[in-house]
């Protein structure tokens, strides 16, 4: 079963209160006896793998640029090489 915490309306006392996900029971302070309300609290989230960041979010293809850029320099330069003979 799940804790839940919750906060007093009147005195902003904070206590936690454990029952289950479909109950919806009437909580009151521990403290006064007003009414309390759920308090929403941060969750701690952990992100794995590829794909959450910016500079991992694209496939990079520098090796097929590498490989055309090579390339276009080496037919370059044997064009070069048979215009002068």
């Amino acid at each position: 079963m799940p804790i839940y915490r919750y906060k007093c309306k009147d005195c902003g006392e904070e206590f936690t209160v454990m029952h289950s996900m479909k109950e919806t029971p009437e909580i009151t302070c521990e403290e006064c006896g007003s009414e309390a309300e759920k308090i929403i609290g941060n969750v701690g989230i952990a992100f794995k793998g590829s794909g959450y960041y910016v500079n991992d979010s694209k496939k990079s293809d520098n090796k097929a640029k590498t490989k055309w850029f090579w390339l276009d320099k080496w037919l370059t330069l044997l064009y070069n090489l048979i215009r002068i003979f």
